[in-house]
């Protein structure tokens, strides 16, 4: 059931989701000498697009793919989950 109001608390919600919301991309470079023989397949230059989202001021939940962008990879490039904090 819904109650009059509701739907300013949602929108009031959604706005301050939004708001703590951060899409980031950029592009990196890789020297491949330094990885382990398990990662392969990565060349420079790498994309990378971040999706972060700002729980508090200091803690943050994030979503991050990197792939290589001139060559054909076999896979899904290297994507990860989680939650960082801000030290200083």
């Amino acid at each position: 059931m819904v109650f009059y109001g509701d739907s300013s608390i949602m929108c009031n919600l959604a706005i301050a989701v939004l708001c703590s919301l951060h899409l980031n991309v950029g592009i990196a470079i890789h020297p491949s000498y330094y990885d382990d023989p398990e990662i392969h397949g990565l060349k420079s230059p790498l994309g990378v697009v971040e999706l972060t989202l700002d729980v508090t001021d200091r803690i943050s939940l994030f979503a991050t793919h990197v792939s290589s962008t001139l060559v054909d990879e076999y896979g899904f490039g290297l994507n990860m989950v989680g939650i960082k904090l801000k030290v200083f």
